[in-house]
């Protein structure tokens, strides 16, 4: 249909009807979503969240350099990253609030941030069924994010490994 509820503003030409795209997002605490007027959908989801991990309840970050998932403070901007949706595409760049860093994997397939959104910063977000829990697919190799051996990591795992599901937590 064509009934769309938001507390965003389109503004349509006169007598055309919305060209839209609306990409929903399940997370811990409720829907983000996002949406756009036949303009360029880069910085679509503009919510900042703490990504979580299923298994160990710990949270991705980069308080000391490199990406980690452990404890946080509640307030670091470290800890809080923005899926920015690349535009005609399904994937997003997962983006940190603090020191504007994408995440991606170096040459070697470690994770690390980077400042340009480089082929191994695209991600695909793989909906968990029955969950609110989300799997984040590197487009460029094709592994999961996760933290199966203890440290993160990007690697093939197993289709049902908690180790490598996380919630998002939006941020208001």
């Amino acid at each position: 249909g064509q009934t769309i509820g938001t507390k965003s503003i389109m503004i349509v030409p006169l007598n055309e009807l919305p060209k839209m795209t609306a990409t929903l997002l399940m997370n811990g605490t409720g829907i983000m979503g996002s949406a756009q007027n036949g303009q360029s959908n880069a910085n679509a989801v503009q919510a900042f969240s703490k990504i979580k991990n299923v298994w160990k309840s710990t949270y991705l970050h980069i308080q000391n350099g490199p990406p980690v998932c452990s404890e946080i403070d509640n307030g670091w901007w470290s800890a809080q990253w923005q899926l920015v949706a690349i535009s005609g595409t399904n994937y997003y760049g997962i983006k940190n609030k603090w020191k504007n860093n994408y995440l991606c994997l170096d040459p070697s397939g470690a994770v690390t941030v980077n400042p340009a959104q480089i082929n191994t910063a695209v991600w695909l977000l793989e909906p968990v069924e029955n969950s609110n829990a989300l799997k984040l697919k590197n487009v460029a190799n094709n592994t999961y994010l996760n933290i199966e051996n203890g440290t993160l990591q990007s690697t093939q795992i197993w289709s049902t490994a908690t180790s490598a599901q996380w919630l998002l937590e939006t941020i208001f």
